[in-house]
């Protein structure tokens, strides 16, 4: 069965590296089509990916009947009353937005279910606000996993304009009440963000980064709150002032003890990830400074990828080829950047990335990717390849969906869903 449309892959640079990349795809596709045994999970992980390359296939229809089939389960799960029931959001609610909404906006079909699924979320919000007020002094380490979370969220309702503004404004409020103390000019980011033990999470995956995004984002939609300009310029003088640059690349810390923050700012997060890293974080102060129209702050953002851009891929100290943190985040931050500033540098990087995540794969009767991890047997350092599950951050899902979006004439759905658009 021939599957995907070749003409809808854009070529890379080698024609071997073209026809490998068609191969995966259609390798991945083949397999999801005859797996009969279907759980919520992968419902979620391939309907994602279904509903992220369908206009790349050539026969609609029969992946039409796959989808329907996978959103019937995800709808049975919703009705048991279970997904989002967790003290704070967890990952498996916001790959299930975003699974959704991927199908709904490149075939159109499902529009009544994800207004029913955002009426289903807007409701757990208002839970998850008002633990959050309840319990803010006393959660502990889940505080990060609940802010973030929230930051998940609020990126998601922007997705939809203004329709969801008055969810967005209570989230920012949270927000401002994190980061800034109204009415004074003393912030509270050392007060409020760290909660555990008096430490900052400066990454976009659990910390101030994701916050700060989508507080840019909503007050270049005019969603504005009292405090959130003030915040906003908070944590950007807060990454200014812990940038250290290092042999000509900068970086920053990744979780900061703020107790003896001045002996602690010498050590700073070498490992470049999507979830933690220097890289990710110059993507978001990019963003930022293009939401507010700072041109000095996208400026400085982008010279220090370019920095990044002239590293050698060892240097990134990644393993493996997981969106979270491996090889296809990095991947997808370089194209994002790509899309915006058309260097020859990031164009280079995506093309090295590839060959990268190509070497991993591993065409067997389940097509797969190698990961590698570090072991330490009988007092010796072993590097041990393994294969991961497919899931959408750590997974196989994961690292085909970068693919797609890097190298397919797909709409660009997954740098919302990472915090890189």
């Amino acid at each position: 069965m021939s599957i995907i449309n070749e003409k809808e892959i854009i070529k890379v640079i080698s024609d071997d590296d073209n026809k490998k990349l068609i191969s995966i795809f259609t390798n991945y596709f083949k397999y999801i089509a005859c797996d009969d045994n279907i759980t919520f999970e992968k419902s979620v992980t391939n309907n994602m990916l279904i509903g992220y390359g369908y206009n790349i296939f050539k026969e609609k229809v029969f992946w039409d009947d796959i989808l329907m089939k996978n959103m019937k389960i995800i709808r049975e799960e919703i009705l048991k009353n279970k997904l989002g029931r967790e003290v704070f959001p967890d990952t498996k609610l916001i790959d299930t937005l975003y699974s959704s909404y991927f199908v709904w906006r490149n075939t159109g079909y499902f529009e009544k279910f994800i207004y029913s699924l955002n009426h289903y979320l807007v409701d757990l919000t208002h839970i998850y606000i008002k633990y959050f007020y309840e319990n803010k002094h006393n959660v502990g380490y889940n505080f990060f996993s609940l802010s973030s979370g929230l930051a998940s969220i609020c990126n998601y309702l922007l997705e939809f304009g203004y329709e969801y503004q008055s969810t967005i404004e209570q989230l920012l409020q949270i927000f401002v009440s994190i980061i800034y103390e109204e009415n004074s000019n003393k912030s509270r980011i050392y007060k409020q963000i760290d909660i555990y033990e008096k430490t900052l999470d400066f990454s976009l995956s659990n910390g101030i980064a994701g916050i700060l995004l989508v507080m840019a984002k909503s007050y270049s939609k005019n969603i504005v709150v009292s405090g959130q300009i003030e915040s906003i310029k908070n944590i950007i003088l807060t990454y200014q002032e812990y940038a250290k640059r290092i042999d000509t690349i900068t970086y920053w810390p990744g979780l900061l003890k703020l107790d003896t923050k001045e002996d602690l700012k010498n050590m700073y997060n070498m490992k470049e990830t999507w979830s933690y890293g220097a890289l990710s974080i110059a993507r978001v102060l990019y963003l930022v400074g293009k939401c507010l129209k700072d041109y000095k702050l996208t400026d400085w953002a982008n010279k220090v990828i370019i920095e990044k851009s002239r590293m050698f891929l060892p240097e990134f100290i990644v393993t493996n080829g997981s969106l979270l943190t491996g090889y296809t985040g990095l991947l997808c931050i370089f194209d994002a950047m790509y899309r915006d500033d058309v260097s020859i540098r990031y164009l280079k990087m995506n093309n090295e990335l590839l060959k990268k995540v190509l070497d991993l794969y591993a065409n067997n009767q389940e097509p797969k990717f190698k990961f590698k991890r570090i072991e330490l047997i009988s007092g010796k350092i072993n590097e041990a390849e393994y294969f991961h599950d497919n899931t959408i951050r750590e997974g196989y899902t994961g690292i085909l969906l970068s693919l797609l979006s890097t190298f397919s004439n797909v709409k660009d759905l997954l740098h919302p869903y990472m915090g890189i658009r």
